[in-house]
C-alpha cells in the first residue's frame, strides 16, 4: 500500500457515504482500492473507507478484481478473532459505476513493515508479541476453510487503544475457501501483457508460484517469511516480480536455512522456521499455532531466571503483657521477673548460585539458559553492533578500556551510527563507564535502536562477579572486562582480556544453586 498524504484519486473528500459515512480526504492507495480516512457521523469514530479502484470495467480482468473485493467484505464479516480488521459496512458508489467500497475501523499507527523499517531486527520476545495475535487471527480463518493467501508485513496493521499497541491482520480480498484448491483458479488477472499475480510473490509458498493447489500450509510458509523477516529485520527473499520468482524457489528451503544461518540467529529459531517453510506443503509445520508456539518455547526457554534476592523477614514483638501482680507471704511486691523482647532476624529466601569459568578455553557457554558469547580483546579498543560477529544490533557502538585507578574496570562507549543516553539523561556522542549502567541507544532521528546493559563486575572470593540475576558469573579479576547484556532472548557478551587457547571446548554447562 502507497501512501499519498494529499492526493485524491477519486476525488471523493468531502462526500457522504450511505448518509452516514463522511470522507476526509486519502491516505493511501494500492492495487485494487484507494484508502481514506473518514467519519462514522452516527457513532462519531474515525472509520477507514476502502474504494474499489483496480480496474475499468473494459480491461481484461476487471471482475475478477472486482469479485475479490467484494469477496474481502464477506470474509471480513465472519470473523471475530480480536486480532482480524473489523469491518463496519459496505455500499457501493453510485457515480463510479456502481465500485463497491468498504468501510473498517481505522488502525493508524502503521504497518509491519513501518515499525521494523523503524526499530530494525527485532528480538525473539518482541517478534513473539507480534506472531501469536496474528497466528490466531488465521486460525480463526482456517478453521473457517478460508486461507489468506497474502501474508505480508504490509498487511499487519497497528492500532492504538490508549497506551496499547494492538496489531490486526487485514486484506483478505484474494481470500480463498481451502475446500475449493484448484491449481491456479483465479491467482492472477489478466493485464496488458503478461498476466498480474494478484499475491505478493516476495513472501508466496513455492506452490502458489507455479500454481498449485493451496491449504493452510501455504498460509504458513508465508507467515514462517514474515517472522524471518521481522528477526533478521530484512526480508528473506528480494521484493520483486517476474517469473524467476519460480526458479528461485525451486530449493526455497536451503536458501532460507542459508540466510538464517548466516544471520547468526539461534539454532532453535533457524529450525523453526525452516519447518514452517519447507518446500512440499506436507512436510511443513501443520498449522500456523505451531509456528507460534514454537517461538513461545523458544523465548522462555531462553529467557532469564527471576533473581533470588535475600528479603528481611520481620518477626513481631510481643505484646506487652500486663503488669504482674504476684505478691510475697508478707503482702510485699514480688520481684519483677526478667523479660526479653525478640529481634528482627533476616533469614535469605534462597541462596545465589555461582558459575565459574575459563574464558581462555571456551568461546561460548549456556548460563542461567541463556547463551553467553565470550569475546577476548587483543587490543584496548572494540566494535560492536551492526551485523558484526560479535553483538548483532541496528546500533553500532565502540567500547575503549580507559586507564583505571581502581579495581573495576573503566570504560568510554562511542556511538558509531547513533548517541548514547545514561536512563533518565540526555544524549551525547559518548559516555564513560565505571559502574553497572543501563544504557539506550538512539539514532540521529531521535529513533530509540536498542538498549544495553552493561556490568563491570564486582570483586569476589572466586575472581570478578558478574551479575545474571540468579547466578553470579565468576571470572578470573584479572581476566574479567563487561558483560553486555541486550535483553531477553537475545545473547550476552562478556568481554575478557585473556586470548583464546587451544583448549577443547567443555561441554555446555547449566549452574547449580
Amino acid at each position: 500500500m502507497t501512501t499519498r498524504e494529499h492526493s485524491d484519486p477519486l476525488g471523493l473528500a468531502g462526500v457522504r457515504l450511505l448518509d452516514r459515512y463522511e470522507v476526509e480526504g486519502a491516505i493511501a492507495h494500492g492495487g485494487m482500492a484507494v484508502i481514506y480516512r473518514g467519519r462514522d457521523l452516527r457513532l462519531a469514530r474515525p472509520v477507514c473507507i476502502k474504494v474499489f479502484h483496480r480496474l475499468q470495467r473494459s480491461e481484461a480482468g476487471y471482475r475478477t478484481a472486482y469479485d475479490h473485493f467484494v469477496q474481502e467484505a464477506f470474509a471480513l464479516s465472519q470473523f471475530l478473532h480480536p486480532n482480524t480488521l473489523r469491518i463496519f459496512d459496505f455500499g457501493y458508489l453510485e457515480r463510479e459505476g456502481e465500485a463497491p467500497f468498504q468501510i473498517s475501523e481505522l488502525l493508524d499507527a502503521g504497518t509491519l513493515s513501518h515499525h521494523v523499517r523503524r526499530e530494525g531486527a527485532l528480538s525473539p520476545a518482541a517478534t513473539l508479541e507480534i506472531l501469536a495475535p496474528i497466528a490466531g487471527a488465521l486460525a480463526e480463518a482456517h478453521a473457517r476453510g478460508i486461507i489468506h493467501r497474502d501474508i505480508k508485513p504490509s498487511n499487519i496493521l497497528f492500532g492504538m487503544a490508549g497506551n496499547t499497541r494492538v496489531v490486526k491482520l487485514c486484506d483478505f480480498g484474494i481470500a480463498k475457501v481451502s475446500a475449493d484448491d484448484a491449481p491456479g483458479r483465479a491467482d492472477t488477472i489478466a493485464g496488458a501483457g503478461l498476466p498480474v499475480r494478484l499475491f505478493s510473490p516476495a513472501w508466496a509458498a513455492p506452490e502458489q508460484l507455479v500454481g498449485g493447489a493451496i491449504g493452510p500450509p501455504t498460509d504458513v510458509y508465508a507467515l514462517g517469511l514474515v517472522t524471518a523477516y521481522m528477526l533478521l529485520g530484512r526480508p528473506v527473499f528480494a521484493i520483486g516480480s517476474g517469473d524467476d520468482f519460480a526458479e528461485a524457489r525451486h530449493d526455497s528451503e536451503r536458501a532460507i536455512r542459508w540466510t538464517l544461518d548466516a544471520a547468526g540467529l539461534a539454532p532453535g529459531l533457524v529450525e523453526l522456521l525452516v519447518a514452517a517453510c519447507r518446500d512440499v506443503q506436507a512436510d511443513r509445520l501443520a498449522a500456523v499455532d505451531d509456528l507460534a508456539d514454537g517461538l513461545r518455547q523458544l523465548v522462555e526457554d531462553e529467557a532469564p531466571a527471576p533473581r533470588a534476592r535475600l528479603v528481611p523477614v520481620m518477626m513481631p514483638l510481643p505484646a506487652p503483657e500486663p503488669e504482674p501482680r504476684l505478691r510475697t507471704a508478707e503482702g510485699t511486691p514480688a520481684p519483677m521477673p526478667t523479660m526479653t523482647r525478640a529481634t528482627p532476624v533476616a533469614t535469605p529466601v534462597a541462596a545465589r548460585a555461582t558459575l565459574s569459568i575459563d574464558p581462555t578455553g571456551d568461546a561460548e557457554v549456556v548460563v542461567a539458559g541463556r547463551r553467553l558469547r565470550l569475546v577476548a580483546m587483543a587490543g584496548d579498543t572494540l566494535d560492536l553492533g551492526g551485523d558484526g560477529p560479535h553483538v548483532r544490533s541496528p546500533a553500532r557502538f565502540r567500547v575503549t578500556v580507559l586507564p583505571s585507578a581502581g579495581a573495576a574496570p573503566r570504560l568510554n562507549l562511542r556511538g558509531l551510527n547513533c548517541f548514547v543516553a545514561r536512563a533518565g539523561a540526555r544524549p551525547s556522542t559518548a559516555v564513560d563507564v565505571d559502574a553497572d549502567v543501563e544504557l539506550h541507544l538512539i539514532a540521529p532521528d531521535r529513533r530509540g535502536l536498542d538498549e544495553v546493559r552493561c556490568t563491570v563486575g564486582r570483586a569476589g572470593p572466586a575472581g570478578c562477579l558478574y551479575d545474571l540475576g540468579a547466578v553470579d558469573l565468576a571470572v578470573p579479576a584479572a581476566a574479567g572486562i563487561a558483560l553486555f547484556d541486550l535483553g531477553p532472548g537475545r545473547e550476552l557478551v562478556l568481554l575478557h582480556r585473556a586470548a583464546h587457547a587451544s583448549v577443547p571446548r567443555r561441554a555446555t554447562r547449566n549452574p547449580r544453586p
